[in-house]
Order: structure tokens, then C-alpha cells, then sequence
């Protein structure tokens, strides 16, 4: 079947911005199109346009042989996915060089940047690539007659001794034009690093000012529940206008994996992604958040105690935390980029550790924070190494054992030693001194990964928190209570207490619980043995994983903060931005609410101190029920 659009090459252009900035050291070149254009009037693009017959010549060959380019090494694996644009043409030029051609010779046509380094240059030895510029010639007239099809790409090239630089473009993702479109395009998208930003000469005909129009549209992405698994590239079998009944923000609601642009507007663009992407690409949209691992430290109490025969290890932090200030907190923060470092991975082989058995069953749903990013260390794995650098930083307390000495309980050890002073490595290790990973190597010993369960995930709530972290909850048990050494800029006390009297001073206003504490010890609570607690904890890992995102909502006498399976809860949550009314209720009492509802799991709240939790349901991943007033 002929292809029904036009094949086309863009160029993402990135320079190293030397100025102050305190985000990003590099800016992107755009240019707007004129309103006589016939391909999105009016619009800002990168640079680039269709593969013209001169970029595919064979001629190419012999010019990059001559010059000692290595462009076979632009072929792709032959088991790698590539899209249509790059199946080859018979008796043309590779598409994998023409391609990149078509980007350079498009970005010298319509900004005279003239991506090409000299003939006697090595073009391969740094991912950046070089722009030509120089007096002895005048740039402009080449590039109209490059543009006007006077000259062809290759002829400027041979006489002015250049070699277009095209083993430093990079591919980065490609794209089609909707199938509703009357004129389509499929378009590979390459990627540009220039260690300075060069001059520009804009072609008057293609380039002019900005404007606007008013449209409101959405844009779905592979991933996206709306995307279907087989896509027509050639004709539009879908019904465009099926949703024309919907606002953007119902239609996000009713969906759970989310890869879309939403449109209100030229200006009002919206990207809206929950899920990674499909090729395995940089996310479409960055999370609004941190992520962080949270360590739940349970110890057995040989103490004569009629209710619980284990007491459950929380500090308070600092007035001037920048998070939950004077909260009463399990040790735990956000992950580290050396916890994500693969060489954990070989650490733990040379061990014969059985590290992949952490992972969760594909078929078992899982939290956002367990989307491996492409590159660094499984999540299953970072995480629980971060619950265990943030135990020893805070609290000093060493979840860690001898290689040694492998042991088949679920309970783990913490390690103690007299042969260094555990202090001033919990300090090195606080400051970034030292890596978790180099002090085990050189002390011989063994994060306890295998033991670390997990056992649920928070995410803050979208409304009235500035400050937002998702955090994977870890539980750990221990045989003994180890001694404590409390970081002072983070901890201003640390105490081992029972659920139970957890709850009791929080009720009597004697220390304060957030939220997922307050919940977690809650549920801690309906189990007194510790055996059964880690038998519990154990079995989590195959099991699912809901991400508990807090829904608040105002009531004539209080507040309302849903969880999961609540009848106020949504299907699908927004777990990215307050897309729903707060005030929706605040004309009823807290009461009210409750008793027109079947289904319960929330925390009524009055004051800081005065929280009351009513749960009849048991929680939508499996987890124990919790306690219910």
C-alpha cells in the first residue's frame, strides 16, 4: 500500500548557554513559520522539511568514504524497532544517513546554520557537534541557493572543503501527522548539542512572527488508555468527535494510563502523563513531585507487655524540617542518585544475592515510583537501598549483615561493631562523602535488601502541598532493638513505643502523626505479634500495590481526607494537580457525608489532634484492614 504522507526530517538544536541560569545550561532553537506556509501557518517549529532527491543520492557514499566517516555505525541493531520513515529506498542512500542529511541541509536552509565541521576534522569524537561559520564566504546567498534548488547540499559541501557533521545527530523520537489531517507528514525528530549557540540567518519566507488561533483538541500517545493497540498510519478509523459530549478533565477522569496533550486554545497546552513511555524514552512529562523510601523499624520486646510483644521505631523531626516540621516520622527520605548506580547490581551477584526475585509479577499492579528509569538500578532494589542509607544517616542504626553468615529468616540484623566509630561514617555518609556502597565494600557488609518487605505507598496530597513526595513504605523486623544515634539537624528525638501508645499520646496531644503515619499506625495496631506481622509483610511483595493519594475535601464542621475504595473516592484519581472542588461538600457536616455512605475508608478531622479514621472495607490492593472507630 503507497504510503499516503510525506516522508520528513527535524532537527532539535541545543546550545550550551554560558549565562547564569539557574535551571538549565542550554537553550533550543525555534523558529515561527510565515502564514503563506502550507504546513502549520504560523507555528513555532524546530527546523526541518521533507527528504529532498539530493539527500538520497549514493553520491553521499563516496563523499563520507573519502573523508573516513564511519556511517556504518548510524545502522540500527537488527532486532531494534524502527519506524516506517527508516525502511531504505532501493537504489537510494541509506535513510539513516539521507535522513540526517535532510535535517542538516533544512536547518542551513531555513536558519543558516551550517552543521558541518571541516573536511580534515574527526567528526566522532565528542557527542557535541560544531557549526561552520566563516567570512570567506557569504552565508546567506549558499543558502538560497541551497534553498531555491540552485545548489545542491553535496556541491556546497565539495567546495567549501565541509563534511556535515552527521555522526553527531542523534535520533531522538518520530512522529506522524493524525490521520483526519488532509496533508500528513511523517517526520523523524534528530537531536543536536552545540557547545555554543551560533549566529542565525532566518530565510524571509518561511520564517515571521508569532500569532494566535483557538482550538481545543486532545492528543493521545501510545501508552494512553485512548490509544489503540493497532493504529491505521493511513486512514482515520476512529470517530474523532466520540468524546465531543466530554470536557478534557471528565474524559482524564474516566482514564487510568495517561499519555496525552490537552488543548484549550493555542496557549493552553496541557501534558498530562502518568505512565512511561513506551520506547523507553525520557517520560513525557516530568513527575511533580520527589520520590522516597520510607523504612517501618519493628523490633522485637522481650518486655512483659499484655498487648504487643514488639515495639515500632519513629524520631521527631526538626522545627526548621523543610517537611512535616516537629512531625513523629519512620526514618526514611528521598532516593539518592548513588542508590540508583547499576554497580549495586554486580555487588550483590559477586554475593550470589537473588536480587531479581524482588520484583514484582508483571501481571501485578504496581505504584508509580516502581517505574525503573532507563539506565539506572531496578526500583524494587534502589528503593529498599534507600530506606536503608536513610536509617543509618538519621538514626545510625545499620540494617546490615555479613556476607558470611546467609540466613533464610524473614527478620534481618543490624550490625555493630567496636572496630570504627559508626558516628563519624554515618556523618560521612549524611554529607556525601562517602557512598553507601563504597563504606560496605570497604567494611564487608551487606545491605539486607531480601528482608526489607514492603508494605504500602503515599503520595501528598495534590491540594495545599507545595512540597510533594511519593514514598514507598518498607517494614522491617528485628530480634532486638538496636542502639540509636540520632543525626542532630534532623532528629530532635528518636523513641521506640508500641502502636497502640503511639495512638494514645497523639490523641491526648502529646506528639503529632501526619497522615500516613497516623493511618500506618492504625493498622499497625489490629496485629500484636510480631511473627504475624512479618508473616503478613513477607507476602506483600506478590501482591498489588495501590498508590494511596489522599483525596481532602471541606465539611461544614471539618474535614474529610478519602483514601482508596472510599465511596468519595474517584475511579481514577488525578494524581498530578487538584483537579476536583474541595468545597463540593461544605455545606453538609461530617456526619452527613458519613452516613450517606456505604462504603467507608476516610479520616474525619477537626483539629490537628482530634482525627477520627472509619474504615468497613478492605483495602482495594489487599492490604490489612485498618482500624476503625
Amino acid at each position: 500500500m503507497k504510503k499516503t504522507w510525506r516522508e520528513a526530517a527535524t532537527l532539535i538544536v541545543v546550545a550550551r548557554d554560558s549565562s547564569k541560569n539557574i535551571k538549565f545550561d542550554y537553550k533550543v532553537l525555534i523558529f515561527r513559520r510565515t502564514d503563506k506556509t502550507s504546513m502549520l501557518p504560523g507555528h513555532v517549529c524546530f527546523p526541518g522539511g521533507t527528504i529532498d532527491k539530493t539527500d538520497e543520492t549514493k553520491d553521499w557514499e563516496k563523499f563520507l568514504k573519502d573523508r573516513q566517516i564511519p556511517f556504518e555505525k548510524l545502522k540500527p541493531d537488527p532486532g531494534a524497532k524502527k519506524p516506517l520513515i527508516f525502511d531504505d529506498v532501493e537504489g537510494k542512500l541509506k535513510r539513516d544517513i539521507s535522513l540526517r542529511l535532510t535535517a542538516i541541509r533544512e536547518t542551513f536552509e531555513e536558519l543558516g546554520i551550517i552543521i558541518c565541521h571541516n573536511k580534515d576534522k574527526d567528526g566522532t569524537l565528542t557527542p557535541f557537534s560544531t557549526f561552520y561559520h566563516t567570512k570567506s564566504c557569504d552565508i546567506p546567498i549558499w543558502q538560497c541557493k541551497i534553498h531555491d534548488h540552485q545548489l545542491s547540499l553535496l556541491k556546497f559541501c565539495e567546495n567549501f572543503n565541509l563534511t556535515p557533521d552527521i555522526m553527531n545527530i542523534h535520533e531522538w523520537s518520530c512522529w506522524m501527522t493524525p490521520t483526519n489531517f488532509g496533508r500528513r507528514f511523517e517526520s523523524v525528530f534528530f537531536f543536536a548539542a552545540l557547545n555554543e549557540i551560533p549566529p542565525t540567518y532566518p530565510e524571509t519566507h518561511e520564517v515571521q512572527d508569532f500569532y494566535v488561533s483557538k482550538n481545543g483538541i486532545i492528543h493521545v500517545y501510545p501508552g494512553d488508555d485512548l490509544y489503540p493497540e493497532n493504529p491505521n498510519y493511513y486512514k482515520t478509523n476512529h470517530d474523532i468527535s466520540k468524546y465531543d459530549d466530554k470536557t478534557v478533565d471528565e474524559l482524564r477522569a474516566m482514564t487510568k494510563s495517561l499519555s496525552r496533550t490537552e488543548q484549550h486554545g493555542f496557549f493552553g497546552v496541557k501534558t498530562i502523563a502518568n505512565i512511561p513511555s513506551t520506547d523507553g524514552h525520557i517520560p513525557l512529562m516530568k513527575k511533580p513531585w520527589r520520590e522516597a523510601a520510607t523504612l517501618m523499624v519493628i523490633a522485637r520486646d522481650v518486655a512483659k507487655n499484655v498487648k504487643f510483644d514488639y515495639k515500632v521505631l519513629t524520631f521527631k523531626r526538626t522545627e526548621k524540617s523543610s517537611f512535616m516540621p516537629n512531625g513523629i516520622c519512620f526514618p526514611g527520605g528521598a532516593i539518592d542518585k548513588n542508590d540508583e548506580i547499576k554497580d549495586w547490581t554486580r555487588f550483590f551477584e559477586n554475593h550470589k544475592i537473588p536480587i531479581h526475585d524482588l520484583r514484582k509479577k508483571l501481571e501485578v499492579k504496581k505504584p508509580l515510583i516502581y517505574n525503573t528509569v532507563e539506565g539506572k538500578l531496578e526500583r524494587e532494589l534502589s528503593l529498599r537501598i534507600t530506606a536503608i542509607r536513610e536509617t543509618f544517616e538519621e538514626l545510625g542504626v545499620i540494617i546490615c549483615r555479613d556476607p558470611s553468615k546467609p540466613s533464610n529468616s524473614p527478620f534481618s540484623s543490624f550490625y555493630q561493631s567496636k572496630d570504627f566509630d559508626i558516628v563519624s561514617w554515618q556523618k560521612k555518609i549524611h554529607d556525601d562523602e562517602i557512598s553507601l556502597l563504597s563504606f560496605c565494600q570497604k567494611f564487608n557488609l551487606m545491605p539486607d535488601v531480601m528482608k526489607i518487605h514492603e508494605w504500602s505507598c503515599w503520595l501528598t496530597p495534590t491540594c495545599f502541598r507545595p512540597k510533594r513526595f511519593e514514598t514507598i513504605f518498607y517494614l522491617v523486623a528485628l530480634n532486638d532493638i538496636p542502639p540509636i544515634l540520632p543525626e542532630c539537624h534532623e532528629v530532635q528525638d528518636y523513641q521506640w513505643e508500641t502502636p497502640d501508645e503511639y495512638l494514645r499520646l497523639y490523641k491526648e496531644n502529646q506528639l503529632w502523626l501526619p497522615p500516613p503515619q497516623f493511618v500506618e499506625m492504625r493498622r499497625l495496631s489490629t496485629i500484636k505479634s510480631i511473627d504475624k506481622l512479618v508473616e503478613i509483610a513477607k507476602g506483600r511483595k506478590d501482591q498489588e500495590m495501590e498508590t494511596i493519594l489522599p483525596y481532602q475535601f471541606k465539611a461544614k464542621d471539618g474535614s474529610i481526607h478519602v483514601l482508596p475504595g472510599d465511596d468519595l473516592y474517584p475511579e481514577n484519581p488525578d494524581f498530578y494537580e487538584c483537579s476536583y472542588d474541595i468545597n463540593k461538600y461544605s455545606d453538609k457536616t461530617l456526619e452527613e457525608m458519613r452516613s450517606i455512605a456505604k462504603n467507608l475508608l476516610r479520616a474525619e478531622q477537626n483539629d490537628l489532634h482530634n482525627v477520627n479514621l472509619f474504615s468497613n472495607i478492605t483495602p482495594k490492593d489487599g492490604h490489612i484492614m485498618i482500624a476503625s472507630d
